[in-house]
This record gives structure tokens, C-alpha cells and sequence, in this order.
């Protein structure tokens, strides 16, 4: 909930030029994803039910209470419509393909590949557009020693392959493996070097 409440925010502001949100591996992304149009719904039909239930509660005040029992607050209701609009926009936001481009990264192994392929259907299926697919840590340079090392790399230009023919239209990027983990600006930093942004 508090992600879809920063993608709100950051969507409204005109201060970035860019706002990467890095998401959870793709069951939850997904679930994230649907999550607008579900709480949207569930907080309509929340805000219908305490109609009725306030309409039930005025006859009983009104019973009791005469003409005083009116004086109450709609906030709980304002509340309610405020959670449902601010949804309502994060859905608009995440299917704005003019705003918004999801970029699918996956390491260039056979069950990666599969995993992206079902991702991208999902996503398209919510109406998102995926244009960019990028494929991290691709063994480009080997020891010549090292038969391992030498399979692995053929392995990745092979699947890499096979990420260009099964997915034609996409832009597909490449991220060489880094010597280090990719923590830290100076990390970052050479990273963003590597993908068109």
C-alpha cells in the first residue's frame, strides 16, 4: 500500500526527470500491480455499504435524538473517496505508456527467459506497456583457462540469442557482469553507464 501510495506521489511531481521503481521479484510485482484496481473497487464498494449503513444509523438517531442527531462528520466517507481516487490515479498512472515504461531485467538463463515471457503477458494483460527488456549479468570477457567460465559465457550469448528472437519487438539492453556487487553510487553509477535510461 505504501508503494502504491509513492507511486502517487512521485507521478504528480514535475521535479524528476526519471522515477525508477525497483519492484520485487514478479509474483509480487504483479500482485502490486492489480492491487490499484482491486482496492479502488473494495473502497467503492466500502464507501456504498457506509451509505447504507449511515442512512440505518440517522432513522435510529433521529428515533431517539430528534433533529440533533444529524451532527456528525464525513470524514470516515471522505477518507474513503480520497484512498479510492488516489488508487484510481496510481491505475492510470502504471497504463500511462506516455509516462510510464516498465522494464522487464532478467539474467540470461532458461528459466528467466520462460519467467519474462509469462511477466510480460501479465503485463500486458493489465495494460502496461513493456518495451525494454534489460538482461543483467551477461559473462562477456573469460579466462581462456577456465572451461567453466568459457561455458557459461557461451551459454549467455546463446540465450541472448534466443531473448532476441523470441522477443523481436522489444529493446533488449545488455548489462555485463560487474567485478562487484552493484551497491553504492559509484556502483550505480557505472551501471547507469551501461543502460539507456
Amino acid at each position: 500500500m505504501a508503494a502504491l501510495q509513492f507511486f502517487d506521489e512521485y507521478g504528480r511531481e514535475d521535479e524528476w526527470d526519471r522515477v525508477v521503481f525497483d519492484t520485487a521479484p514478479t509474483g509480487h510485482t504483479l500482485r502490486l500491480l492489480g492491487l490499484p484496481d482491486v482496492l479502488s473497487e473494495s473502497l467503492s464498494t466500502a464507501a456504498k455499504l457506509q451509505g447504507q449503513v449511515h442512512q440505518m444509523v440517522d432513522s435510529a438517531r433521529s428515533m431517539v435524538f430528534g433533529p440533533a442527531a444529524f451532527f456528525r462528520s464525513d470524514r470516515d466517507a471522505d477518507e474513503i473517496e480520497t484512498l479510492r481516487n488516489r488508487m484510481e490515479r496510481v491505475a492510470a498512472l502504471v497504463r500511462d505508456s506516455e509516462r510510464t515504461d516498465f522494464r522487464v531485467v532478467l539474467i540470461p538463463e532458461t528459466l528467466a527467459i520462460e519467467e519474462t515471457r509469462q511477466l510480460v503477458e501479465r503485463l500486458r494483460s493489465f495494460d502496461i506497456s513493456v518495451e525494454t527488456l534489460v538482461v543483467n549479468r551477461v559473462v562477456e570477457e573469460v579466462a581462456t583457462d577456465c572451461g567453466r567460465c568459457r561455458a557459461r559465457q557461451a551459454r549467455h550469448e546463446q540465450n541472448i540469442n534466443r531473448i532476441e528472437s523470441e522477443f523481436p519487438d522489444f529493446s533488449i539492453q545488455v548489462v555485463p557482469e560487474l567485478d562487484g556487487e552493484a551497491y553504492g553510487r559509484p556502483a550505480l553509477e557505472q551501471l547507469a553507464d551501461e543502460i539507456a535510461i
